[in-house]
């Protein structure tokens, strides 16, 4: 008897997290993001986020396992920040790790949108931070 053959391939490092609004977007990274995770996760909710015309409010939260970027993945992700430069509100990080931590903490003031970083257990704040609009208080950059 014959059975299908299972396609194996990289595992999926970036999952789509349930938003409490759905104009709200939320990722998951664990493990090494890949382009893979992008092209077919991130890109793509990005894209569609935009398309609707409304800046895009996004949380990201580093997963304790989370083990960097592949190289293309940092080229995919330069590329989608160039192309969207206006598109993003807010950008939330939970639990980033100090290196992307320090990263943020550099580049912000240059960004056009605000990025703010939450430790792991404030993920609800970064939730309720991403829903506010922008007259509820000044952009906050931490």
């Amino acid at each position: 008897m014959n059975r299908p053959v299972e396609k194996k391939g990289p595992a999926i490092m970036i999952t789509r997290l349930s938003a409490p609004q759905p104009d709200l977007l939320g990722f998951a990274l664990s493990g090494r993001v890949s382009h893979e995770d992008y092209a077919n996760v991130l890109i793509p909710a990005i894209e569609q986020a935009v398309a609707r015309g409304r800046k895009a409010r996004v949380l990201v939260r580093f997963e304790p396992d989370f083990a960097g970027y592949e190289a293309h993945a940092l080229v995919d992700d330069t590329r989608l920040g160039i192309r969207h430069w206006h598109d993003f509100a807010r950008v939330a990080l939970v639990g980033a790790p100090r290196w992307v931590a320090t990263a943020v903490r550099l580049f912000a003031p240059f960004w056009p949108c605000t990025v703010r970083l939450f430790a792991r257990e404030e993920e609800e704040a970064a939730w309720a931070w991403l829903a506010e609009d922008e007259e509820d208080g000044p952009p906050a950059r931490s």
